[in-house]
Order: structure tokens, then C-alpha cells, then sequence
């Protein structure tokens, strides 16, 4: 006992100078106080401070005393003796003076910790109110460290012992409640818990310093941890350690002279720019890429200054030309911004140069983004130099296997030791009977790491309390789509699972009850409960199963895989699942989708596709959901049979498809699988939408629509779609018009959701059902608005493929994910109309497009149908300015915006290169800039100003955002005009002004009215020109109709009018007139 006893002494924290006792009085860490719960049938130690060499007696009410003498810095520890559990008494503690504690309990003390699923409170749980009513018990007591960050470890934490009521409960751990209430129930006794938590902190936060110098990859953060605590050191030491940390960011053989005009690039694949790091093949990669190509500038040609211009680069570059590094972008954030650098005089040379490139990408899709014209060399008084062409690349080390950047000089509750420090040290070693623990998901992106880190956690604590394997249960992460998942979800579970080789260690598993949509489920009472009977069954005896099955080892039987279990309980159980949750793989190390059926105490899991599978996993997903059970109801944690922590070729599902797809012989392909033959690119690139192995293939970019060229009414739809990138969006509409609603890139129409893992409070991946831009819809499963919410959650994570059937029926919607109906929609209008597939930001492909007729409705009413399709086409194709004559004049002032154009008013007029003679146009247009009050002429319908009697024009005050217009036939005279004037934009500004033309003409080309929306609001003009004949209509309403325009040029182009102000267009779209 004395060999602890000086252990326990020299673990115990000292205080600072300035919070140093002063005098002879005893002094008591906060947790030593009134209230309080001691750990039963032990010994367990009261610590404090005093007078050096002062002798101390602690004498408990229950009849156990003890004392020590405090040490030469006052230190004191005094082990007191403790019954079984009960209460309350008193504890008094003498020395020079006397400190008594009141009201203390004897009975299970537990020190909960983790980050915001443990901080979770029961104010914010399902069914709070009814939890909080009953919440009164005076011996479930909780102490609560406050969030408190430090540099070395204190002394001691504020904090008092509270009991359990209706308002002290609201604001508790919800796991660490359910579980003391759970021991309160089986074992009659007195819980205490002590909670330290803190919502999105890491592991590395609480673990001590000297448990963490076992990790190479903390060291220098653990150097850094005193210069962090002097603000002016810590400016300094920020700056120096960002730019060592970029000059070792990659120390392969090309990493070090990736910049070297010598280094031959001869071996390095071909591309153009701008390529995002799918289009290299790398969809699935985050890490460096090394990007290269070589200019001339000709012999003779004075160079005066120049400036580097490249596009958007996600998410960090640097950048040299001829060796010498020019530029670099590392703040965060700037993933979406084009660079430019100056190039220093004398670093270019007339002949050959090289630029070099070395992009980073972090996280999610990365790459080199923008227009081709992003990318260009400017030199001062010379024509630029285009560079989207020529580029050679080099993919270079991935993210993972890059030097940790975690030394940081920004405190928080992600530094390394801070919580540690603050509330973990001055609190051990009180005596507890063991930890809870609930925390990984900040974690999760270092997976391979937590496999070492938490085991290291749980061996520092034990530490730390010397109570050697002092038991410890933990939380394994609650499934979450968290956007840009590759798996790092899943492996952090195992990592987690892992940690069970260590003794006295168990896992309360959540598959079962989280919330794909929300990383903080609201059901903790199962969570606690769990964690209860792991103690109660370890640790007292009760005769329950602990847990779920827990996967010991697999081995390849046959064509499958037969995987054996400890703790399962009566007997394995296999539940419906709304997704596949098992998949096994062979040497090729590609995972298949698989079944699975219980045999005795084992399970058989195989795919006839993979006849010789050498692998198994089991709900490795980032959104696990329950399959596998004991037939007590307890789940199974996510497993695998593996090790292959390396990237891994996307996952199949192939098999799947075919237990749901239909064999009605009368469904029928609305795709050959050859051509995009029966359908319309409405507004989009002709690269947004090919053909390519059978399937249909979307880039994602612009945002737009592809459509059926015919329309369907009543009918049943079979598809399949899958995406490329986790977090995708896209979509498939019904009912649909042919062109785009004004001042959007879709349609009218019923959209149904077609989205990979973003799941939010109003949506869901899993097989939404709404209405669009003027399509009405009754949902099933509303939720209080028009989208209808799926009734299960069916749809596969990326890069599975999932199956729609959508049967539409007298304007009834009904809609089934993966073989189960969901989602449902009635009395939908339009009923009849056109099906589109979306393009929204993302790779998404289609496949399997095949519907069946059902019998129409003769009395259909002509408000139920949509619009016709009348051969219009698009003008614009979102990416860039194809059809348009762009020079370098208009570079920087006319944007493509994916499906907007964007203009800031300051240059030339934007001219079509094709020419037109008799045509409707659509085009929507909106003011982008604020508007100010200005005084405009009053225009009479004549078409003249309205005078006063004064005899000067009427004036009337406006909200003015400014003047632009259209140009028909490439004549300014013929322009339709677009301003904020009372008399309303349509109005054809060359005839209406000129004198020369008669009254009536003048009239004609004045609008009737103004029909303008609101500014910042989206316009819809349809121009019709035929002869020398114009119709204007704006937002549904004739301005101009049939307007003669004498003189005016019989073909020529449109031109969209630069007039000083800043304009968005959109929509632009052209039917040509022939046969007249």
C-alpha cells in the first residue's frame, strides 16, 4: 500500500505558484465535496494539499479512518476503507484545521467521457419530457467537469455533486443517464457519475503527453504545446511551421524536383485543363498531382511583365516556372477560386519554358477546375499565350502517407493533451469502477491510426486511475452519411472493434439505433442500457447476454464463407434489412453484394458470381443499419475478415440488380444502350450527357436536363442509376415540360430524388418524391410540406447501383427503391408530359430504362398535360461560350456559371456566331447588382414622352438596376429592350425613338404594358421574329404584338447588349421559322 501510495503521489498534478494553498490549511480538489458518490467495497484515495510533513486523518461516519503525511511539496494522499454501498455520511478530513464533507453516498461510480454523442443531453433525447418527469432520484448523482482547455496538467476542475431532478437531469449525458438508471434499477445502490466530455474532440485530446510520445506523428505537436500558450511565440512559430511543413510535403524523387525544367516528364500521362482528378482516372484519390508542360515565347520578343493565370485548383497548389517557384496558394477555403501569379522579371526567356504545377487535394473531388480560357499566360502588351492544352501529369503520394499537419497553433479541443490536461488528470485517480466512453468521429478520416490510438487511450487511463484493467466500455460510431465517405467510416468501427483484444474492455453497438440523416440520433436510451449490461454481466454477475454477436473468424467453405461467432447468445437471427449488408470478395479484391443464411451457430454468406471468395464484410458502410442479431435482440457489430486498408476497387452489386428488376416482357427500352436516339439534351453540353458501355453517362456539369422526345402519360418505369462520387446529386422527373421553368435548370414536372449519403432534415437519399417549378402534388408521408418522405431507408451508398420502378397512373405516383414501394404522390398535376434525367454536380450513369404503356385518360383535362416540345434548341451550353464569338475582350466580364451567364456590364456585346432569319427565342434574364432610386420618363402609348404643362417630359421616380437588351438580326436598331423604365422592358428602343418612322410604328414597338417582375427577380422573354414582323412576350404577357420594323436586316445574329450594368441570363433557347 505505501509503494501506491507514492505512486499515486507522484501521478497526483501540483499546483501553479500563483494557485498555491497558502498557510497550513488543508485543501480539497472540487470533487471532494458535498454530495458526492465514493466507489463501494474498495479503497479508494482522498488526495488533497496542506502543510508540508503535516500529518491528515480521514474519518468517514461509516467507521473507517485513515492518514498519511503530506509530502515536502504538501502533497497528501490518504487510502479510506469503504462499505458496501449506502449513505449518506460523513467525511471529515483533519490536520491544522478540519474540512468536513456532508452527504456522501457509497455505491458505483463511473466516469463518462467522449466528445458530442456522449455530451448529448436528455433535454434533446426522444420523449424528453416524459424522461425528464420521472427524473427525480436524490442517489443517481452526477459531477461535471467543465470544457476547459490546458497546456499541462491542472490541479483541479470546478464542479459540484448534484442529484437527480427534472431540471439538474436536462442537461446530462442521455448515455451516461440511461446507464446509471439502468445499474439504479438491477443492483438497488447509489450511481455516481462523473462526466468529462466534449462535442467534436479528438482521442489525441485526452490522452496524457507521455502516452502519446509512443507516436512519432505527434512529436511535433507535443513540442510545439509551450511555445502555444505565448500568443507572440505562437504567430511566429505558426508561420514557420506551415512553411516547413509544405517544403516536406513529399520527399519521393520526383516530389523533390517536381519544379526541375530538366526532369523528364517524357513517361507521364497526357491531359488537358481543366481536369478534375476523376477525369485523370482518380475519382477515389486525395493527394498530390504533378502537372507540367513546356511554352515558347518567340526569339526577339521583348518581355516586359507577365502574369501566370490558371483556373480554380481543389483545394492547395504551387507553382513554378523555369525552376523557380512563383506562387502559392495554402489558405483554406480556396478551393474555388483561379489563381494568378505574377512571374518575377527575368524569369521567362524567349524559346522554351516550363511551367510546373503541384496540386494537393484533401478531401473529396479535387482537381483543376474552371474554362479552358482560365488558363493563359498574359504578357504585357503581347497576346496571351493559352496553356489549357499540353499538360502532362504525375499522380504523387496520397493524402494519407503526407506528413501530419496536426501541429497547429490554434488551442482547441482537437490539440493533443488539452482535455487531458484540463479534466482528466484532476480527476484521477478518484475511484471509479470503470469508464464510458462514446467518441471516434472525429477520428475518422484517421482510421489506421485509431487502430493504435485507442488502445493507447484505454492503457493511459488505466494508467492513470493504477487500478489495472479497469474496465472500460466504449460506443462504437452511430451510422452517419457523412458527405465524401470512401469507407473511412466503416474501418474507424473496426478500429473500434479492435480494441475489444483488450481485457476488461466491451461495446455497446449502435447499428440499430442511429440516424443516417443526423450524426447525433436522439435514441441514447438503448445506447446506455447496452452499456449497462455489459457491467452488469461482467462485473455483477447478472445472467444476461452482454452483447451482440461478436465475429470471431471466417473461413471459405464451398462457393461461400462461413463465419463463426462468440457471444451470440439463444442463437443467430437474421432480420429484413432495407439494404444488402453482407458482400464477399475474392482474390481480385472486389466485393460483391452477397446473401447470407444462419447454419447451427454459424452463417453462410455467398454471391454465385464470386465462386472463389477469400474475403467477408458485413455492414461496412458509413450508414450501417441492423441485419445480424442474437435471438435476444442484440445486435452485431460491422465486421470484416480482411486487412485490405488500402484503396479497393469499387464494390459490385450486380447480382442485386436482378432480384428486383421485372421480367415483364412488356416493358420496353426507352434506351438502345447505343445512342441517345428518343431523347433531347435540353439545355446542357453535348459531353453532359453519352453513351458509353450500355449505359448512359453524365458528367454532372453543367446543372441541366436530358428528356424524352416523345411524351407518356399513364405507364410503368424500370431503371437504374448509380454514382460515381459519394455525396452525388441528380435526379429523375416525370411529367415533365419540355424546356426549363423560367429562371431555373430544370423543369415542371415531379422530381424523384436521385442522391447518394446527403441526408438533411427536409430530404433524404433514400427515394424523395416533390413537386417542381409549378407542378402540384399530394404526398404520402408528407412531413407538413409537398415532398414525400420515404418509408424506409433502401438506397445503396456509391458506387452501388440502385433500382427505381415508377409506376404513374391517372396522376398517382408510386415509387419503389431497391424492390419495396416508399414513396408515393397523388393528384398530381401536370399527369402527362415528358421524363427527364438530371444533371446536378456531379458523374451519375443510367441504365436499364425500360417502361411499360398503361391505358390513358381520354377526358384528361388540357391543365393536366404539359407543355408540347417545339423543336427548340439551346443556345448556351453551360460550360463555356461555344456558338458565341468570345474574344479575349469579353474574358473576365461574360462568365459561364454553370447554367447561368453572368455579365458585370463592362464588356462588348455578346454576338452568336450562327446567323438567324425568322425564329422564336427564350431567354430569361435577372438584375444582379442593387438597385438605387432614379427619375424616368413617363412613355405614353404612342410611344412618345408624356409632357406636363410645363411642357417638359413627366418624370417618375424608379427602383434602377440599369440598361441592357437583345439584339435581333445583328442590327442595334432591332434591339428588345431590357430596363427598369415605367414603361416596362420589351419595348424596341431603335423604332420607338426614331422620328423618321410613323405613328403607328412607333406605337407598335411601345409595350402595353409593363410586365416586368420585381428586381432580382428571374424574366422570361419569348421573341418571335418573322419577315419584319416582332412579337414580344414577357413572363406570359404580349407586350409587343406583331411589331413592324421597317428596314430591318432580313437574317443576321442575336447579340446579348453590354450597357453598362451588371445581368444574369439564362435559359437562352431558339426555334428557327421555316417554310414560310
Amino acid at each position: 500500500m505505501r509503494l501506491l501510495q507514492l505512486i499515486i503521489l507522484a501521478l497526483l498534478p501540483t499546483f501553479g505558484a500563483a494557485a498555491a494553498p497558502q498557510g497550513p490549511f488543508i485543501v480539497l480538489p472540487k470533487i471532494f465535496s458535498d454530495g458526492m458518490v465514493l466507489q463501494r467495497n474498495t479503497e479508494v484515495p482522498i488526495w488533497g494539499w496542506a502543510a508540508p510533513a503535516g500529518r491528515i486523518q480521514v474519518e468517514a461516519s461509516w467507521g473507517a479512518a485513515s492518514e498519511a503525511v503530506a509530502d515536502g511539496a504538501g502533497r497528501f494522499v490518504v487510502w479510506l476503507p469503504t462499505p458496501d454501498a449506502g449513505g449518506p455520511y460523513q467525511l471529515t478530513v483533519k490536520g491544522v484545521d478540519t474540512v468536513t464533507i456532508h452527504d456522501v453516498l457509497v455505491g458505483e461510480v463511473w466516469f463518462a467521457s467522449g466528445q458530442s454523442n456522449m455530451e448529448f443531453p436528455v433535454a434533446q433525447i426522444e420523449g424528453s419530457e416524459e424522461e425528464l418527469a420521472k427524473a427525480s432520484d436524490p442517489k443517481t448523482r452526477f459531477f461535471v467537469a467543465p470544457n476547459l482547455l490546458a497546456t499541462s496538467p491542472r490541479a483541479d476542475v470546478q464542479g459540484k455533486w448534484v442529484g437527480s431532478d427534472p431540471e439538474t437531469v436536462k442537461d446530462k449525458s442521455a448515455v451516461a443517464w440511461f446507464f446509471a438508471r439502468r445499474l439504479r434499477e438491477d443492483l438497488n445502490v447509489p450511481v455516481g457519475i462523473i462526466e468529462a466530455d466534449w462535442g467534436g474532440s479528438t482521442a489525441e485530446a485526452w490522452m496524457s503527453r507521455g502516452a502519446l510520445e509512443r507516436f512519432p506523428e505527434f512529436a511535433e505537436i507535443l513540442e510545439h504545446l509551450e511555445v502555444l500558450s505565448d500568443p507572440v511565440r505562437r504567430i511566429r512559430e505558426d508561420r514557420k511551421s506551415e512553411d516547413e511543413w509544405w517544403s516536406r510535403l513529399d520527399t519521393t524523387k520526383i516530389g523533390k524536383r517536381w519544379l526541375d525544367p530538366s526532369l523528364d516528364d517524357s513517361g507521364w500521362k497526357k491531359t488537358g485543363l481543366p481536369a478534375g482528378y476523376s477525369d485523370l482516372g482518380l475519382a477515389d484519390f486525395d493527394g498530390i498531382v504533378y502537372l507540367r508542360r513546356t511554352f515558347t515565347i518567340p526569339e526577339g520578343q521583348k518581355i516586359q511583365g507577365a502574369v501566370l493565370r490558371l483556373g480554380p485548383i481543389d483545394d492547395y497548389d504551387d507553382v513554378a516556372v523555369n525552376g523557380t517557384l512563383i506562387g502559392s496558394t495554402h489558405a483554406e477555403g480556396r478551393w474555388g477560386d483561379k489563381r494568378r501569379y505574377e512571374i518575377p522579371a527575368g524569369l521567362l526567356r524567349t524559346g522554351r519554358n516550363t511551367v510546373a504545377i503541384r496540386a494537393l487535394d484533401n478531401a473529396g473531388p479535387g482537381g483543376l477546375t474552371g474554362a479552358p480560357d482560365d488558363y493563359v499566360l498574359e504578357l504585357k502588351g503581347r497576346r496571351g499565350i493559352p496553356l489549357a492544352k499540353g499538360w502532362r501529369w504525375h499522380r504523387g503520394p496520397a493524402r494519407a502517407d503526407l506528413p501530419s499537419k496536426e501541429a497547429s497553433s490554434t488551442l482547441n479541443h482537437r490539440t493533443a493533451t488539452l482535455l487531458f490536461n484540463a479534466m482528466v488528470k484532476p480527476l484521477a485517480p478518484y475511484g471509479i469502477r470503470g469508464v464510458l466512453w462514446y467518441q471516434g468521429e472525429s477520428n475518422r478520416l484517421r482510421h489506421s491510426q485509431y487502430r493504435r490510438l485507442f488502445p493507447a487511450l484505454i492503457r493511459d487511463w488505466r494508467d492513470q486511475w493504477g487500478m489495472g484493467d479497469l474496465p472500460f466500455y466504449f460506443v462504437q460510431i452511430a451510422p452517419f452519411r457523412y458527405g465524401g465517405d470512401r469507407g473511412e467510416a466503416a474501418l474507424l468501427r473496426d478500429a473500434q472493434r479492435e480494441a475489444l483484444a483488450l481485457p476488461n474492455t466491451g461495446m455497446a453497438v449502435t447499428v440499430d439505433v442511429g440516424d443516417p440523416g443526423n450524426i447525433h440520433p436522439k435514441n441514447k436510451r438503448p445506447v446506455g442500457e447496452r452499456l449497462a449490461r455489459l457491467a452488469l454481466h461482467d462485473l455483477f454477475g447478472r445472467d444476461i447476454v452482454r452483447s451482440g454477436p461478436v465475429y470471431r473468424s471466417a473461413v471459405r467453405d464451398g462457393h461461400g464463407m462461413r463465419v463463426m461467432f462468440d457471444t451470440f447468445g439463444a442463437g443467430l437471427e437474421l432480420r429484413e434489412s432495407p439494404r444488402p449488408r453482407f458482400m464477399v470478395a475474392g482474390r481480385d479484391r472486389v466485393f460483391h453484394v452477397a446473401k447470407a443464411r444462419v447454419e447451427g451457430e454459424t452463417l453462410f454468406v455467398w454471391n454465385p458470381h464470386v465462386p472463389h471468395p477469400a474475403a467477408v464484410r458485413y455492414d461496412f458502410t458509413p450508414a450501417s443499419a441492423g441485419a445480424l442479431y442474437n435471438k435476444e435482440g442484440q445486435p452485431a457489430a460491422p465486421f470484416r475478415s480482411d486487412d485490405w486498408d488500402d484503396r479497393l476497387p469499387p464494390p459490385q452489386n450486380e447480382w442485386e440488380m436482378t432480384w428486383w428488376r421485372s421480367d415483364d416482357a412488356q416493358l420496353k427500352p426507352i434506351f438502345d444502350g447505343k445512342t441517345l436516339d428518343g431523347w433531347k439534351n435540353v439545355n446542357c453540353a453535348p459531353e453532359t450527357w453519352t453513351v458509353k458501355d450500355g449505359l448512359i453517362a453524365c458528367t454532372g456539369h453543367p446543372t441541366g436536363v436530358l428528356r424524352t422526345t416523345r411524351q407518356y402519360e399513364n405507364f410503368v418505369l424500370e431503371l437504374e442509376w448509380r454514382h460515381l462520387q459519394p455525396g452525388g446529386n441528380a435526379g429523375l422527373f416525370v411529367w415533365s415540360d419540355p424546356l426549363c421553368a423560367r429562371g431555373q435548370p430544370f423543369t415542371r414536372s415531379v422530381e424523384c430524388q436521385v442522391m447518394d449519403g446527403r441526408d438533411g432534415g427536409w430530404f433524404t437519399s433514400d427515394g424523395d418524391m416533390f413537386p417542381i417549378h409549378g407542378a402540384t402534388m399530394i404526398p404520402e408521408n408528407g412531413q407538413g410540406g409537398s415532398r414525400a418522405f420515404p418509408t424506409e431507408r433502401r438506397a445503396n451508398d456509391s458506387p452501388l447501383w440502385n433500382h427505381y420502378r415508377i409506376e404513374a397512373n391517372n396522376g398517382t405516383l408510386t415509387m419503389s427503391v431497391n424492390g419495396k414501394v416508399v414513396t408515393r404522390g397523388h393528384d398530381v398535376s401536370p399527369r402527362k408530359g415528358y421524363i427527364c434525367l438530371e444533371s446536378e454536380g456531379s458523374p451519375v450513369e443510367f441504365r436499364n430504362l425500360r417502361l411499360k404503356e398503361l391505358p390513358g385518360n381520354p377526358e384528361l383535362a388540357p391543365k393536366d398535360a404539359a407543355q408540347v416540345a417545339q423543336g427548340f434548341r439551346s443556345l448556351y451550353t453551360g460550360l463555356d461560350f461555344r456558338g458565341w464569338k468570345f474574344t479575349p475582350a469579353h474574358k473576365g466580364h461574360w462568365r459561364a456559371a454553370d447554367w447561368t451567364i453572368n455579365f458585370d456590364g463592362k464588356g462588348p456585346d455578346l454576338w452568336t456566331t450562327e446567323s438567324f432569319k425568322d425564329f422564336v427565342l427564350v431567354c430569361d434574364w435577372r438584375w444582379t447588382s442593387k438597385p438605387s432610386k432614379r427619375p424616368r420618363p413617363l412613355i405614353g402609348p404612342d410611344g412618345l414622352e408624356v409632357k406636363g404643362e410645363d411642357g417638359k417630359p413627366k418624370m417618375v421616380e424608379v427602383d434602377d438596376a440599369g440598361d441592357s437588351g437583345i439584339y435581333l438580326r445583328g442590327n442595334s436598331k432591332s434591339q428588345i429592350n431590357i430596363w427598369c423604365w415605367p414603361v416596362g422592358s420589351g419595348e424596341i428602343w431603335g423604332y420607338r425613338t426614331d422620328p423618321k418612322q410613323s405613328p403607328e410604328v412607333r406605337r407598335a414597338c411601345t409595350p402595353s404594358e409593363a410586365a416586368d417582375r420585381p428586381i432580382g427577380s428571374w424574366n422570361r422573354f419569348v421573341i418571335t421574329m418573322v419577315g419584319d414582323e416582332v412579337t414580344v412576350d414577357l413572363n406570359g404577357r404580349r407586350v409587343i404584338d406583331h411589331a413592324r420594323l421597317p428596314g430591318v436586316p432580313e437574317e443576321g445574329p442575336i447579340a446579348l447588349q453590354r450597357h453598362g450594368a451588371p445581368i444574369q441570363f439564362a435559359n437562352l433557347y431558339i426555334r428557327r421559322i421555316t417554310g414560310r
